[in-house]
C-alpha cells in the first residue's frame, strides 16, 4: 500500500525518508487515549499480537515481536537480551519472512481477516513519525505534542535512559498512532531494499544517540544483529 512520503521523520537534522498486547508486555504508561481500530490474535498459550490500524488503512504492530511471539511459531530464541516481553533479535531478514509465512498460515491469522508482512521503509517512516510536521519534528503523541530530539527518552529506550541494555516491549509512550518503541529499544527490518543486497533497517536501538536513531542502516539478508528486530505489517486479506 502506498503512503504519502510528506511525513518525513524528522530529528536535529532533517533525515530524508526515501496490534501487538504481544505477550502480555505491551503495557504503557497513562496518556491520552489514542482513538485507532485494533484486531487481537491469539497465539496461544498466553501470547496475543494486537494489531493497529493507521489513517492510511494500513494496519501495524502496536509492538516489536516480542520473544514470546517468535517462540510461538519459531524453533528457538536466537535473542542475546533474554525475556520473553523484550523485542526478539538476532534474527535475519530471511528468518523474518519465515515467521511471516508461518503466521499467515495460522487459522487465527485467516479469521482476522488481515494478510501479514514487513512493512516497507516508506510506511515504517509513515508509521514512526506519526503525523509530525514541525521543524526537526520526531513523532507526535496522543495529545498532539511534537517531540523533538531533546524528549526522545519520553518514548524510547536509548543510550541516555536504557542502561544498554534492550527493555519489554511498551512500556514507553505511544505515539498518535498508537505505537510503542518505534524509535530505539531494537532496530526494525524493513521489507525495502537498498540495493539488490541488502535491505533497510530503521528505528535506533537502545545503544545509539538520538541523532542516530534517525539515521537508516542496512544489512544482507541473512545477517543478524543482536540489538535488530522487526515489527509486523498487514494489509486487509481482501486487498491483497
Amino acid at each position: 500500500m502506498k503512503t504519502t512520503s510528506t511525513h518525513k521523520l524528522r530529528f536535529s537534522i532533517l533525515v530524508a525518508a526515501g496490534a501487538l498486547l504481544l505477550s502480555a508486555g505491551c503495557v504503557s504508561p497513562t496518556v491520552p487515549a489514542v482513538n485507532a481500530e485494533t484486531k487481537e490474535i491469539d497465539l496461544g498459550k498466553g501470547v496475543k499480537l494486537e494489531m493497529v490500524r493507521l489513517p492510511n488503512d494500513l494496519w501495524f504492530g502496536k509492538c516489536e515481536v516480542t520473544q514470546n511471539q517468535w517462540m510461538r511459531l519459531m524453533d528457538k530464541n536466537p535473542s542475546l537480551y533474554q525475556d520473553g516481553k523484550n523485542p526478539v533479535g538476532a534474527v535475519s531478514w530471511n528468518d523474518c519472512l519465515k515467521f511471516v509465512e508461518k503466521l499467515n498460515a495460522l487459522p487465527a491469522a485467516k479469521e482476522s481477516g488481515l494478510a501479514f508482512r514487513m512493512p516497507d521503509d516508506e510506511e515504517w517512516v509513515f508509521a514512526a513519525s506519526a503525523g509530525a510536521e514541525g521543524n526537526d519534528a520526531i513523532t507526535k503523541l496522543p495529545d498532539g505534542t511534537e517531540l523533538k530530539a531533546a524528549d526522545l527518552g519520553r518514548i524510547a529506550w536509548i543510550e541516555d535512559n536504557a542502561g544498554h541494555w534492550q527493555h519489554p516491549v511498551g512500556k514507553k509512550m505511544p505515539n498518535a498512532f498508537g505505537l510503542h518503541d518505534t524509535i530505539g529499544n531494537a532496530m526494525e527490518l524493513t521489507r525495502s531494499k537498498r540495493n539488490s543486497s541488502t535491505f533497510v533497517r530503521r528505528g535506533g536501538w537502545h545503544g545509539c544517540s538520538a541523532e542516530d536513531c534517525g539515521k537508516p542502516s542496512f544489512c544482507p539478508a541473512d545477517a543478524t544483529n543482536p540489538a535488530c528486530g522487526f515489527r509486523l505489517c498487514a494489509d486487509r486479506a481482501a486487498d491483497r
